[in-house]
C-alpha cells in the first residue's frame, strides 16, 4: 500500500507541474490562449473557454443558459480575409418558437437584417432520427460588416444551440439555406 501511495504522489506531482494540465483547466474554467496558423500562413490568436471575450454587439438569446466557448482574433497582419470570430453554446428552456421570435425581434431592434430558416434532415444514426433546427442569420444594416448566426435545435433534443459571430460578412461555410421560416 505504501508503494502505491508513493506512486500516486509522484504521478500527482507530475500532473500538477505539467503546463498542459493547467491549460486544460483554463480552457474549462477561464480563457486559455492559443496561437494558430491559417493555411495561407497568417498567424492568429485565440482564447478558448467561458471567459473568452464576447463583443457587446453580438446579442445573446434570452430565456436560457449561455456559455462563451471561443474567441478567434483577426489575422496578425490585420488581413480582412481573416476577421475576428467566436461562438458560444446555449440551452434554452420554454416555448422555443416564442424564444426564437423574441431573439429575432431583439436583433432587428438592434439594427440587424434577420432571416430564419427551419432546416430538417435525417441524422446518420441507427435508428435514424430527424434533426430539426431553426437557423437565424443576422447581418448589420449599418456600420461595419458584422454577422450573427444562431442555430436552435427543435428535435431530437429541443433547446440546444450555438451562436456564432463574425466581424465581417458571412463565411462561405455559412451558405444560404432555402426553406420554411422558423
Amino acid at each position: 500500500m505504501r508503494w502505491f501511495l508513493v506512486w500516486l504522489g509522484l504521478v500527482a506531482g507530475i500532473v500538477l507541474l505539467n503546463p498542459v494540465f493547467w491549460w486544460l483547466v483554463a480552457a474549462e474554467h477561464a480563457a486559455a490562449p492559443v496561437t494558430y496558423s491559417q493555411s495561407g500562413g497568417t498567424v492568429s490568436q485565440a482564447l478558448l473557454g467561458p471567459k473568452a471575450p464576447w463583443p457587446t454587439w453580438a446579442l445573446r438569446p434570452e430565456g436560457g443558459r449561455f456559455t462563451v466557448k471561443a474567441w478567434f482574433g483577426p489575422g496578425a497582419t490585420g488581413d480582412a480575409a481573416v476577421p475576428a470570430t467566436g461562438y458560444g453554446e446555449l440551452v434554452l428552456a420554454g416555448d422555443l418558437k416564442a424564444l426564437t421570435d423574441a431573439y429575432v425581434a431583439q436583433l432587428e431592434a438592434a439594427g440587424f437584417e434577420v432571416s430564419t430558416t427551419l432546416w430538417t434532415t435525417t441524422l446518420p444514426e441507427i435508428p435514424p432520427r430527424q434533426l430539426v433546427t431553426c437557423r437565424i442569420v443576422a447581418r448589420a444594416k449599418n456600420g461595419p460588416p458584422r454577422t450573427i448566426t444562431a442555430t436552435i435545435d427543435r428535435a431530437p433534443i429541443a433547446g440546444l444551440g450555438r451562436v456564432h459571430w463574425i466581424e465581417g460578412p458571412p463565411l462561405a461555410a455559412w451558405p444560404k439555406i432555402d426553406g420554411p421560416t422558423c
